[in-house]
């Protein structure tokens, strides 16, 4: 029994890998999220159908990394699920504790360079506009 999860945990964590180098290149993307062919994207967005809760929670798990949000620890009160998202709590790698601000004024504040275009969040734009388009609100 224990070599069988062994065995589960490498091809989910083998599995996790791949999908995400994929999700997280252009060509990946391009590749992957094509809307004139069959959409990869779209497969694992309808994993969520299923009624099977760890595989549901591994694909989760799997978008939040994916989109770069911290991982939640699941609940089911309303007032500790919103505790647990707000952008202005306290973190770990504020480190203000040494006296360095930096960190938190990164993730609270609003970047000034407004005007140049980031990639990386033209990356981060089309994960979720294609996201979106298969489905993943109704899920």
């Amino acid at each position: 029994m224990d070599k069988n999860k062994d065995a589960r945990e490498l091809r989910y964590t083998s599995s996790r890998l791949a999908l995400l180098s994929v999700l997280k290149s252009w060509t990946g993307i391009l590749e992957f999220c094509d809307p004139s062919r069959p959409s990869g994207l779209k497969a694992v967005v309808d994993i969520l159908y299923l009624n099977q809760l760890d595989v549901r929670k591994a694909i989760l798990d799997l978008f939040y990394e994916l989109i770069g949000l911290p991982q939640i620890i699941w609940t089911d009160e309303y007032s500790v699920a919103l505790s647990l998202v707000d952008p202005s709590d306290f973190q770990d790698a504020w480190l203000l504790n040494n006296g360095f601000v930096a960190m938190e004024g990164r993730c609270i504040l609003p970047s000034l360079a407004n005007r140049v275009p980031n990639i990386c969040e033209q990356n981060l734009a089309i994960i979720l506009y294609s996201f979106l388009e298969t489905g993943l609100l109704r899920t």
